[in-house]
């Protein structure tokens, strides 16, 4: 069977670390390789970590701290054939890695890794379950912290992108299929975020006006990926993953040109945007669409180069 390796990533994960990844240390003990990447705890996360045999490694304060940063850091600490990227409070519903051998032989047909369900758990005990339309073994629109991947092919792709500070799987997949790789959603992978239920009022807030100074940080996200898929020459890929925000960008400068000659006229490519938005997304998230938007425009602007510290301890 091929090597695998746990990359997991974290930040005051303590608690998680406590209970949730204990959870998951029976199948951990499958792996050759367990990597915990810490993003300048102020708890106890690094020593629960080694305290379970894990490699640690700890991001520098002054570098670049992102979840992207944390995956890059992490990948350079493995020798493994493939490498299983999961956030601190995700928790594996797998009792084995077996289904890595039926993902070995695919290779040949271009297939890099996989992802699955994800069961967002929230602390009033409710559950969502992020429904994927693909079908089984059928190519991935998008993935989210869950990811497995072979690790030659992540590096030929250049690696995770630290400087990437949100929508940081979306820039990856694009340079992933940029390079003819393909990523399928395996249903034998399931596993369990426990999370943040936040209300959709809040969520539209956020998107528009970030209060907090996380929300302000991650602001930005989607011009970063757009800006550093233009440096790498995947913006064509990264467009087909994520259309929405340059698509309503066109969308909305037909309708002021048209609105400036005839204001019925405003009305021609709202409806197409529209009936687009809904049949990839949903009808709430054509109130979210102008705001990825702007913060894309933001963030084109906002993409630096940082060189990426760390160190494992």
């Amino acid at each position: 069977m091929p090597t695998i390796a746990v990359v997991i990533i974290g930040r005051d994960a303590a608690g998680l670390l406590q209970n949730v990844q204990q959870r998951n240390l029976a199948v951990f003990s499958q792996a050759q390789r367990v990597v915990y990447v810490d993003s300048n705890s102020s708890d106890q996360s690094c020593r629960l970590a080694k305290a379970n045999g894990w490699t640690v490694v700890k991001l520098d304060p002054g570098s670049v701290l992102s979840a992207a940063a944390g995956r890059h850091a992490g990948t350079l600490h493995c020798q493994e054939d493939y490498i299983l990227f999961l956030d601190a409070d995700m928790e594996l519903q797998i009792p084995s890695f077996k289904f890595l051998n039926r993902l070995d032989r695919l290779r040949a047909e271009g297939i890099a890794g996989a992802s699955g369900s994800i069961v967002d758990i929230f602390p009033t005990g409710n559950r969502h379950t992020r429904h994927s339309p693909e079908p089984p073994m059928g190519d991935l629109l998008h993935f989210g912290g869950m990811l497995l991947i072979d690790r030659k092919a992540l590096l030929s792709a250049g690696n995770w992108n630290p400087d990437v500070i949100a929508h940081e799987e979306d820039e990856l997949y694009s340079r992933l299929r940029k390079s003819g790789r393909r990523l399928v959603r395996l249903p034998e992978m399931v596993c369990l975020h426990y999370t943040d239920q936040t209300s959709l009022v809040r969520s539209l807030i956020m998107n528009y006006i970030p209060l907090t100074a996380k929300e302000r940080r991650v602001f930005p996200g989607i011009g970063m990926a757009f800006r550093s898929a233009w440096q790498a020459g995947s913006t064509i890929d990264l467009l087909k993953i994520t259309p929405e925000p340059a698509i309503t960008a066109l969308a909305f400068a037909f309708i002021l040109c048209l609105g400036c000659w005839n204001g019925w006229l405003s009305v021609i490519p709202l409806v197409p945007w529209m009936g687009f938005v809904m049949t990839r997304r949903s009808l709430p998230y054509l109130a979210v669409c102008p705001a990825k938007t702007l913060q894309m425009m933001v963030g084109l602007f906002c993409y630096r180069r940082k060189p990426l510290l760390y160190n494992e301890m």
